[in-house]
């Protein structure tokens, strides 16, 4: 009995240190205090669909063209929780500078003539933060990254025309003084969802990378409309127009990106590439209530760094 005993606690104490060991190895292949990485990314471009295009067929503003130049930045910082999981968090932000566009032409009509002058100055900023749980998976050449989880958005677009003419004629309607203003902006949150790859250094320490997202954000738009016409050098006969209206608001958006990398290293690397960030009712110009509107796309050349500590 003792010897029956004796075996059955040799046995309990062998199976015991078999899953101390087992369960000290997987806590030794698993990362200790995890893993992060750290990105940077600045991107340099344009802005399509500027406001400059919406004033009308007819208007001034078909002068303008419809691009600005634009600037975007991006940092994140993630942690890998085990093998093929990880948590990200991230901020992206960006804008225009103050662009000024200005327009004049002279023309004749009656035997009166006319100078036309008009100047446009178009902004657009915004910021965004991101939480987010990734999974990856080896997929054939490389790394497959799904990931979803919550982006949370505040923007802001202003539009300003400034309009004269005037003319040598000495007629009523010889003297003209407009001037437009729209501004829009926009606070949300909502999921955001997409897809990564990457290859890693694969041929003298070059790789290729691309990743989408798509977000859906439910918020509160602000649009404000300012409008003051003088078309007499006697005074104002045309008036004045002064509307705010806020209102619930789904923002779609947009990102993609596909860049060469080189790394430095197994946890540095360079990245060298092509940046889209794509805006649908983010304001009074890509509101999906106009048939004629269209999305606001800002995109560029971009320059990232990212390292793994």
């Amino acid at each position: 009995m003792k010897t029956k005993m004796m075996m059955t606690s040799v046995s309990a104490v062998a199976l015991a240190s078999a899953a101390a060991g087992a369960a000290l190895a997987q806590e030794a292949a698993a990362p200790e205090g995890g893993k992060y990485t750290l990105s940077f990314e600045g991107t340099f471009g344009r802005l399509d669909e500027a406001p400059a295009d919406k004033w009308g067929s007819a208007g001034p503003g078909d002068k303008f063209g419809a691009q600005s130049l634009s600037y975007a930045g991006a940092m994140s910082l993630s942690r890998d929780l085990g093998e093929n999981r990880d948590v990200r968090f991230g901020l992206v932000f960006g804008g225009t500078p103050s662009n000024v566009e200005s327009f004049s032409s002279g023309f004749s009509v009656g035997g009166s003539g006319y100078n036309y002058t008009s100047s446009l100055t178009n902004d657009l900023s915004f910021g965004a933060m991101d939480v987010e749980v990734g999974m990856t998976r080896a997929v054939g050449a490389g790394d497959l990254r799904l990931f979803g989880g919550l982006r949370g958005l505040a923007s802001r677009s202003s539009s300003d025309l400034d309009a004269d003419k005037t003319g040598t004629g000495g007629n009523v309607g010889d003297f003209l003084t407009a001037d437009f203003d729209v501004a829009s902006s926009f606070v949300g949150v909502g999921p955001r969802a997409g897809v990564g790859f990457s290859t890693g250094p694969k041929m003298s320490g070059f790789g290729l990378s691309a990743e989408v997202g798509a977000a859906a954000i439910f918020g509160q738009r602000n649009d404000e409309v300012n409008i003051f016409i003088d078309t007499n050098s006697g005074g104002p006969s045309g008036g004045v127009l002064s509307q705010s209206v806020t209102e619930s608001q789904t923002v779609m958006n947009v990102d993609s990106k596909v860049s060469v990398d080189y790394y430095f290293s197994e946890s540095a690397k360079v990245s060298l590439g092509y940046q889209a960030r794509q805006f649908w009712n983010v304001d009074a110009f890509s509101t999906d209530e106009n048939p004629d509107s269209n999305p606001r796309l800002s995109d560029g050349v971009f320059l990232g760094f990212a390292t793994k500590f």
